[in-house]
């Protein structure tokens, strides 16, 4: 259902990638429990460093699955998430 990989180091705008196979992993992300369960799975990964919060991370991961469904054309820049260290949600999406 799901990949990671680290992109970057300790900087700013580094952090892991999340890939969601579609649609399944997708609309398990949309639902609140499934990008809870998904944003506990991320930070317990040995290749996350971040220290966002579990909820600031599960909001991410759901917004970008809703926004999959609302938005085909843009869908290939929605999955894979690439989830921030450490920038919060939304900032994370604006920079």
């Amino acid at each position: 259902m799901l990949n990671t990989h680290n992109y970057g180091g300790w900087g700013y705008n580094d952090g892991v990638e999340l890939k969601l196979t579609e649609p399944d992993g997708i609309n398990f992300g949309k639902s609140q429990n499934g990008a809870n369960l998904l944003a506990y799975w991320v930070m317990h990964q040995p290749e996350w460093k971040g220290s966002r919060s579990q909820a600031n991370v599960a909001s991410e991961i759901k917004w970008h699955c809703q926004a999959w469904g609302w938005i085909p054309w843009l869908r290939s820049r929605l999955n894979p998430v690439n989830i921030e260290y450490f920038q919060n949600w939304p900032q994370s999406a604006i920079d």
